[in-house]
């Protein structure tokens, strides 16, 4: 089995015999490779399924907000908690992370290969480690959060951005979340959203990712409005109040315009639920699961060198290989 980066962010390529299988595909650059029998996708995030069109594959496996976000209904099989691609059995594992459908994917050939998504141990669904039911080779896993010690919260950020919305409730409220977030129908339940036509949001809503969720879809600024683009809260012709946001847009911040928006506001407020795991949770996940390889993907270097440090502090025998932006590389396994 050979393992490698399929894109600089989070896809990998894993050939097995004469089966090729891609899990997730960035929409930023890459893929790297083409063509493959089967794509596998974790969940219905742009930075993990929007690569798919830019693909050749035999088969498409993604859960249904997924397949209707690419408009690929009808080519899509659901991602059932078994089943073969290739040469290759997979098993579907549900994880938390602040989105619907999110599932990890372990990959059976003459290794086990566990490719964890985007994921949390807090949440409705029982940590990875619980649900992972023996010992793997290889656990390729994402790095976002592996500087911090904390762990995410959803159910803390969840309350919290309730309590915001009625704090502020006669404010002008800008709500700034992923096009595909749990949190929009949590914010809600508070008071209807308004969206602006052509959001992302709205094609999310239409995939089926936020139903029961009190939305309102305007032409022109409404308050409390939802966006998921930085460049709608930098044209709106008013300067918001209030301005709610999630971490995540903050590690993607690199030409600071969401930070200048938050300094520019009176009442910048910061969920951290980004459903990401923290330092402890992946340590966790290696003591339990006993890899003898951690691949690191979709962090930063700053993510790995703690990781690293961490993992030395409990004493795991792992080896950890980093497939970061351009640093990629390929893991043969015997």
């Amino acid at each position: 089995m050979l393992l490698r980066p399929l894109d600089p962010w989070c896809g990998v390529v894993v050939d097995y015999g004469d089966t090729r299988v891609f899990v997730d595909v960035t929409d930023r650059k890459g893929p790297y490779v083409k063509r493959a029998d089967a794509v596998i996708v974790t969940h219905p995030h742009r930075d993990h399924y929007g690569g798919v069109p830019r693909t050749e594959f035999g088969e498409l496996r993604a859960d249904d907000v997924t397949a209707a976000l690419l408009g690929m209904e009808d080519e899509a099989e659901p991602l059932r908690s078994s089943f073969e691609a290739g040469l290759l059995d997979v098993q579907a594992y549900p994880v938390n992370h602040m989105c619907p459908e999110a599932h990890a994917v372990l990959l059976s050939g003459d290794a086990r290969v566990l490719i964890t998504g985007d994921w949390c141990a807090l949440g409705e669904h029982p940590p990875l480690w619980e649900l992972v039911d023996d010992e793997v080779d290889v656990v390729v896993t994402e790095c976002t959060r592996a500087a911090s010690v904390h762990p995410d919260d959803p159910e803390a950020a969840e309350y919290r951005i309730q309590r915001l919305l009625e704090l502020h409730r006669e404010d002008r409220t800008v709500l700034l979340l992923t096009h595909v977030n749990p949190l929009i129908g949590v914010a809600s339940e508070v008071e209807t959203l308004h969206v602006l036509e052509g959001d992302p949001i709205v094609e999310a809503v239409e995939a089926g990712a936020h139903e029961g969720a009190d939305l309102e879809v305007v032409s022109r600024p409404e308050y409390p409005l939802v966006t998921s683009s930085v460049g709608t809260v930098e044209g709106l012709p008013k300067r918001p109040h209030v301005l709610i946001t999630e971490r995540w847009f903050l590690y993607r911040d690199r030409e600071g315009r969401l930070r200048r928006l938050l300094d520019a506001v009176p009442y910048p407020h910061i969920v951290s639920g980004t459903g990401h795991a923290s330092a402890a949770e992946l340590v966790r996940l290696v003591e339990e699961l006993e890899p003898e390889y951690l691949v690191l993907r979709h962090g930063s270097p700053d993510g790995v060198r703690t990781l690293r440090k961490r993992l030395a502090e409990a004493g795991l025998d792992v080896r950890v290989k980093a497939w970061i932006g351009r640093r990629g590389g390929r893991l043969e396994l015997p």
